[in-house]
């Protein structure tokens, strides 16, 4: 058929893929199927072959079974999609990629393979080489004339070859001609930008070295391209990149995640525990979850620590495209297919031209026949009038303008991996943004500290007057409070140079302590037995040296890092010169709401908030928490708990046994004001009826005071807070929601008259309100109200206590009704947002990060 229509049919096929699958195949069980048909998340189809690879002599193939054992198998069945193997499990009928091979194993398995520490055999490695492929995230180059050949074959450009053979049929060689140069021109600019982006993102991607692996209780040095998922490798101490997703299971490792998260922040990375909570799903490998133990692929090696000699070894989890970054690059490479107002109008008004033309089309050889004119006059004339359908010079001026743009970006060092998204920008009709960092500026000042006082058993805790210097002769307890913000942080010591979370470094250089990366004789011989423990100690200034009341020095003892998730972070921390090495404090500090819940509610004053907690009953006070956040500060709460532990307890004790009833110990009160660009902004995106939004991670209130300050609240609106009260339940079981008007929350708001928006379904909303919402609120209108789910991501334009994953769900809900979303962000936290909206903007120092499509090296809004 193909022959007989001179390649017409195969080309319509190339075109309408569905067509081309019912031609060629029909539908059968996934056991007997020689083909699969695989459509993903956004409904584009691929048609795959499935082959078959049998056994050899020197090569045996293994398979995972259900019972989570594997055996040998004389042939498997596969098929590759988009850089990735799904290979057939019988066991489980089910098709299954690399990366879903490491879901759901036991942690057990892993601690297992260090103790055994013999590394993988030769067979095994060339039995997962064969399932899993070489660890290479290889962009390969596509040839010129594939690459000519694929544009040229698209519906505008045959329809140019058509109109080109009337034309010159027709006489008008010299428009033809121009019209031809002008086609080449716009497809030679295609392929340069396509070949252009894969030299691109070929260089960023791709790299290579060699690492120190155990096999055969033989240590062997391999290029990094031979690692295998089970693979125990040496961690270089400093320098250099992990090339694979791994686990570390001893010492602990700083890395900076720049490549893959935009933020160049280092991270700690500690070993996997021997045990783990109590609760079942921690006792598998979680991505998610066990991120802290997590070695991803593409982060820079800035340290390494090992204790007792041990050297710092890791096990592969998953390589090449299975890996985080391969996930990535995968979605550059395979985007999501570009869906905007622009294109649906282009092919509006063409389709209303084709019309027209079919019209004239009509008419023309109506008249014609009438005038008795000669066959070839009739079709040649009246086939020319179809031909003006599309503008000849279109394909030619919007290559151009990407091509233009993409420079005009450069140059305010905005860099772009996905130059289709740049057309996109112009739909877009509503963005969100990030507040700290994006919105506000990078850095926090620190404001005050308001500490509690506990009387007795038989008084209630009050709060103290508000503190701006950190003396402890200032506070209850010996200045307790200020132990625990020296302690409780995530900093480390690279080359004799604190480095960590701004946030933590602007209190503990507040404190005046010192860092020293060492432990103390006297109790080395027993925390060298746990490798685990962080041999950091922190001393007081020199001033309170000489004062034996407050001459104490801490080693940290157990760090849990913190967790978007858990809101919160601890230490576990001693005293080395008290005489008994039992005898530990547990430092915690995080979100006032999850400390709150965390608390013993004795220790907590009743004027610590207003937000309906179950055992704040007392309100005759003003709320502390609320009177700071309506002012727009960043307030962090700690607490402390004594704890009775020795180093092997305090080395393995699961985090959810010793953070609970805690000792609130006060309030840290830090300013973040906002940039000096983002009111202009804000206030010119609503000019153009572009919707603002925040998506933040804050408490709800200092949002809002945010949001207020720099437009995204109009002063001319009502703002109202959604809120829910679990023990109140509606008619039909659910917690009932609640409205409440916002207090004032800033003095300072910006000027400008109310504006109507841009809304998805075609409509247009004029509201004489803004609503606010938590991320707890949130996920309790997802889960039991999904009927106001549109109708609240239509309204709503603050979204506070938001995480990661609900950041990500939001922009989606969005675009479910129509909004062409913009995402800005700087943080680890916004990377799976970014990626989800149709444009994502990361304010990064990298001038390549694969975190979103643009990348701005200028860290304030445009």
């Amino acid at each position: 058929l193909t022959i007989c229509t001179l390649g017409i049919l195969r080309l319509i096929l190339h075109w309408r893929r569905s067509w081309y699958i019912k031609l060629r195949a029909s539908e059968c069980s996934h056991k007997d199927a020689q083909f699969v048909n695989v459509i993903d998340e956004h409904g584009v189809e691929s048609f795959r072959p499935i082959r078959i690879q049998a056994s050899k002599a020197n090569l045996s193939l293994v398979l995972p079974t259900d019972n989570e054992t594997i055996q040998k198998v004389d042939s498997m069945r596969y098929f590759t999609f988009r850089k990735l193997k799904y290979v057939w499990l019988p066991a489980s009928e089910d098709w299954v990629s690399p990366a879903d091979l490491v879901k759901n194993v036991p942690l057990n398995y892993f601690h297992s393979a260090i103790e055994l520490d013999t590394g993988l055999s030769e067979d095994d490695v060339t039995s997962r080489r064969e399932i899993c492929g070489k660890n290479l995230i290889d962009v390969k180059l596509k040839p010129i004339l594939a690459l000519l050949f694929k544009e040229a074959i698209s519906p505008f450009y045959i329809f140019q070859i058509f109109s080109v053979i009337i034309w010159f049929n027709d006489h008008y060689e010299y428009y033809a001609s121009i019209i031809i140069i002008m086609s080449v021109t716009s497809i030679v600019i295609d392929v340069y930008q396509t070949r252009s982006q894969e030299k691109r993102l070929r260089s960023m991607v791709h790299s290579s070295g060699e690492v120190k692996v155990l096999r055969e209780r033989i240590v062997k040095k391999i290029s990094t391209d031979e690692l295998v998922p089970g693979d125990i490798f040496f961690v270089p101490a400093n320098g250099g990149v992990i090339h694979c997703d791994a686990i570390l299971m001893t010492g602990t490792a700083i890395v900076n995640e720049s490549m893959l998260t935009g933020e160049s922040v280092p991270v700690t990375k500690v070993a996997l525990t021997q045990t783990h909570d109590d609760d079942e799903e921690y006792k598998r490998l979680s991505i998610e979850k066990h991120s802290k133990h997590i070695l991803f692929c593409g982060t820079h090696i800035l340290q390494t620590r090992f204790y007792q000699g041990k050297k710092v070894k890791a096990i592969v989890l998953r390589t090449g495209y299975s890996t985080l970054k391969g996930q990535l690059v995968r979605s550059i490479m395979y985007p999501k297919p570009v869906d905007f107002r622009f294109t649906k109008d282009l092919f509006k008004f063409v389709a209303f031209l084709f019309f027209i033309a079919l019209f004239g089309f009509i008419y023309t050889v109506i008249i014609m026949i009438e005038k008795e004119q000669s066959i070839r006059d009739i079709i040649i004339r009246s086939l020319d009038i179809i031909t003006i359908v599309v503008p000849p010079a279109l394909p030619a001026a919007m290559s151009v303008g990407i091509i233009n743009s993409n420079l005009r970006l450069r140059k305010k060092e905005i860099f772009c991996i996905s130059p289709s998204t740049i057309n996109t920008c112009g739909a877009v009709n509503v963005c969100c943004f990030d507040k700290t960092g994006t919105l506000t500026e990078d850095g926090l000042d620190f404001h005050a500290l308001r500490a509690v006082r506990h009387a007795g058993e038989e008084a209630l805790p009050t709060f103290t007057e508000e503190k701006s210097e950190m003396n402890p002769a200032d506070f209850p307890s010996d200045g307790e409070l200020i132990t625990a913000i020296a302690t409780c942080h995530s900093l480390t010591k690279i080359h004799g140079e604190l480095h960590g979370d701004p946030l933590d470094l602007i209190l503990f250089n507040k404190t005046g302590w010192a860092m020293v990366e060492t432990v103390d004789d006297r109790e080395e011989s027993e925390m060298q037995l746990y490798d685990n423990v962080q041999p950091t100690l922190v001393k007081p200034p020199q001033e309170l040296l000489r004062n034996t009341k407050f001459n104490k020095e801490y080693s940290v003892i157990r760090q849990f890092t913190f967790s978007s998730s858990l809101q919160r972070m601890s230490v576990i921390v001693s005293n080395p010169r008290d005489d008994s090495s039992h005898d530990m404090t547990l430092f915690c500090k995080g979100s006032p709401e999850m400390i709150l819940s965390l608390c013993d509610p004795s220790t907590v004053p009743e004027s610590y908030s207003v937000l309906p907690i179950e055992f704040n009953t007392s309100r005759k006070f003003q709320a502390q928490v609320d009177l700071y956040a309506q002012h727009g500060y960043r307030l962090i709460a700690v607490a402390r708990k004594a704890l009775e532990l020795n180093y092997a307890k305090a080395s393995k004790v699961p985090r959810n046994m010793v953070e609970n009833d805690l000792t609130l110990l006060g309030l840290v009160a830090l300013e973040n004001r906002v940039k000096s660009v983002t009111k202009g902004v804000i206030n010119q995106l609503n000019r153009a009826h572009i919707r603002t939004v925040m998506v933040t991670g804050d408490n709800l209130l200092t949002a809002m005071s945010v949001a207020q300050e720099c437009g995204i609240i109009r002063p001319t609106k009502t703002a109202y807070l959604i809120e829910h009260c679990d023990d109140v339940v509606g008619d039909k079981g659910r917690p009932l929601l609640t409205l409440r008007q916002a207090a004032p929350c800033s003095e300072k708001t910006v000027d400008g008259d109310a504006v109507s928006v841009e809304v998805g379904k075609k409509h247009i909303l004029e509201s004489s309100y803004q609503l606010s919402i938590s991320g707890p609120t949130f996920a309790i209108v997802t889960r039991q109200y999904p009927e106001l789910l549109d109708r609240l991501v239509s309204v709503c334009d603050v979204f506070a206590r938001m995480s990661p994953d609900q950041k990500q769900q939001l922009i989606n809900d969005l675009q479910k009704i129509d909004y062409t979303v913009a995402m800005c962000g700087d943080g680890a936290n916004d990377c799976a947002a970014l990626k989800a909206a149709h444009a994502g903007i990361s304010l990064s120092d990298a001038e390549a990060s694969i975190a979103a499509p643009f990348t701005s090296r200028v860290r304030f809004l445009l």
